[in-house]
Parts: structure tokens; sequence; C-alpha cells
């Protein structure tokens, strides 16, 4: 009785504090909630396996490492702690201010945080968070997964699992190699010639097209091996061909390229099936002398593979192509970036 009477009436520091972008709703340290809890029945060593998935618009999603990490859309804000041995969790920012949250469930699937104004917040793991596809005889299928990774500029990309490969379902979008450098954004035409380090562009300088198709990089940002997340790097040339060999195995000989091709972006003659979910989208490329063409069209992906000096291996699902083309283009020539897990 004296356990849960305390459990009742307990005082809790409560609250994210809102920061940057994120629209926690917050309080200050020395704030004070009353909030009744049924009990401390909470297994708090179940919030550091593995990221949280926001179902609500406008907040972040959650990652507590078993590290006492502490991160928000996969950027780093501070070193977590559980404070009473229950359901308190103290975020101890760099900035030299705390914070508080309770948690009022978990499960190897679900996260409930309670806010200072009693708000609940709920969170999904990352792994079992899972979308249906329909393939090419209209058959309803389910990836192996969908899980979530981030770059460092917070883009958030969904994966699936084709094969023994996991393959990131959409095109990178990010403007920072993995160790946080910066990206050059090249946007006048006559700079591309003249190109020998790594850079990148949106189709006709438009930003409106990243949202779906990402951003164009040339091959000198995909030698850097920096420019995917970390756990994650370009396919090189034979990573692509198993790829495609698994798909000719598994019943798309000859039409590989359709297998893979969204079933929506494309012109409507291109199309494809979409059977795993790859998602692959027309970006378009930038040639060697910085003009934009394809879209719609043409979706061109670089390997991680050189083909001599001036060349690099690549893919292509483009026009009127029922398997995967096998090509080599200039180094700097702007293509769309797919990446892999190590």
């Amino acid at each position: 009785m004296q356990r849960k009477n305390r459990n009742q009436m307990k005082k809790i520091l409560l609250g994210f504090i809102a920061i940057g972008l994120f629209t926690f709703i917050g309080c200050e340290k020395d704030d004070v909630t009353e909030i009744p809890l049924n009990s401390c029945d909470v297994d708090l060593s179940l919030i550091s396996n593995g990221a949280w998935i926001s179902s609500s618009d406008g907040h972040a999603d959650l990652t507590f490492d078993g590290d006492g990490k502490y991160y928000e859309n996969s950027i780093y804000e501070g070193d977590w702690e559980n404070t009473n041995d229950c359901d308190s969790i103290y975020i101890n920012r760099p900035e030299g201010f705390g914070s508080y949250c309770v948690v009022v469930s978990v499960s190897s699937s679900k996260l409930v945080i309670l806010t200072s104004v009693g708000i609940e917040l709920e969170f999904t793991r990352s792994d079992t968070v899972i979308e249906t596809y329909t393939d090419s005889t209209n058959n309803e299928i389910t990836p192996d997964t969908t899980d979530n990774t981030f770059d460092l500029d917070g883009n958030k990309y969904k994966s699936v699992i084709i094969g023994e490969q996991e393959w990131m379902s959409e095109n990178l979008r990010t403007t920072k190699y993995s160790d946080g450098t910066t990206i050059p954004n090249v946007k006048e035409k006559d700079q591309w010639d003249n190109l020998t380090s790594g850079a990148w562009a949106h189709y006709d300088n438009d930003s409106q097209h990243e949202a779906n198709r990402g951003k164009l990089y040339n091959w000198f940002a995909v030698e850097t091996g920096k420019l995917c997340p970390t756990g994650w790097h370009v396919p090189t040339d034979a990573e692509w061909t198993v790829l495609t060999d698994y798909l000719a195995a598994n019943g798309h000989n000859g039409k590989e390229a359709i297998a893979l091709r969204s079933a929506e972006v494309w012109a409507e003659e291109l199309r494809g099936t979409d059977d795993y979910g790859w998602n692959g989208i027309p970006g378009g490329f930038i040639g060697s002398s910085g003009v934009s063409l394809g879209i719609d069209a043409y979706g061109f992906w670089w390997s991680a593979s050189e083909y001599n000096t001036i060349n690099a291996w690549s893919r292509n699902l483009g026009y009127h192509i029922d398997d995967v083309d096998r090509d080599n283009y200039l180094k700097g020539t702007g293509l769309s970036v797919r990446c892999i897990k190590d």
C-alpha cells in the first residue's frame, strides 16, 4: 500500500525541452507536476533496443542507446539515465540544461511518454514499421523490413531486404559525408566539367525534385567512401549484379528493371511493378557539362566501382529497358545514389 500511494501521488519532473525544429511540449527542470500512475512496472531496458518512430507529426524520432546516449532524429542531444529505478528518465543536454520525461509504458514494439500537460506521445519501434506492396500479379506482399536510418541532415530512409542484401528504398538526399564534412552544392553548369572532387545538385537546380527523387551526385563524392550514413555504403558493381541475379532467379529474368521500378512517378508507359518495394525512381542525370536530362524517363544509380581512370560503373532502369542496364559514365556525371547495408 505504501508503494502504491507513493507511485500514485509522487511528484515527477516532466517534459522534453523544445529545441530547433522539434516541437516537444517541455518544461523547465524545476517545474513540478503531480501525475497519478497506477504502477511502477516499467521495464526501461526495452527502450534502448532500437529507434522509436513518432506516431505524431512534428515530433522527433527518438533513440536511447545502450551506452546512455540520447538522439533526436539521429542527432545526438545528450546523455540519458534512469533517475528513480522506475519510470523517470533524465536527459543531460550538452548546452548545460537538463530535462525529464516519464515512460508510461514500453513494450517490444511500442513506447508511450507522458508530457507535463498530460498528453501522451506514442512511438513505434522502427523495426516493426512495415508497409505492404502489391506485386506484378496484384498479390499483396510485405517486404522483409522497412527499417529506418538517418543521414546527418536528419533525413530518414526506409529499406527493404531482397535476398541476402538490405537496400535503401529511397534515393540519397544528404548534404554531408558521414564524417560531417559538407558536400559542395555546385549549381553552375560550366563548373561540372572541371570538378575533381565530390559535389551534388538537384535536377535542373530545382529543389522540388528532392522529396521523391533525391539529389544527384558525381562519382567523386562516391569515391570518398563516406557518402552513405555510417553502417551503409554505395554498392559495388558486383553487389549490383548480386541484386539482378537474385531477381532473374526469382521469376524476373529479363524484366529485372520492371520489378524494381516504382509504380508511380515515371511516365505512365514506363511504370514498373515494384515487386520488392525497392521503389526505383526516375531522377534523370546531370551530364558532365552540367546539363540536366532524362527526368521521368531515366533512373541512373552509381556503383562504387571504377571502370577506368575517367569512368565508373552504374545501373540504369531507364526508358524502354526491361532488364537493368549496366553501363559506365564519366565520373563528373551527376547520378542518383542508393545505399546498401554493410
